[in-house]
């Protein structure tokens, strides 16, 4: 998580573009979902 603070936000902000992709190729749900996943694993 402390990697995750050091993320500028406009970097976090096309992260975040990219997961949704990832998320819809993927079958997630949504982004959140697939965040959680990502913490866990």
């Amino acid at each position: 998580m402390k990697k995750i603070k050091k993320i500028t936000l406009e970097i976090w902000d096309d992260l975040l573009n990219r997961v949704d992709e990832a998320a819809i190729k993927d079958g997630f749900n949504s982004r959140s979902e697939f965040l959680r996943f990502l913490i866990v694993t």
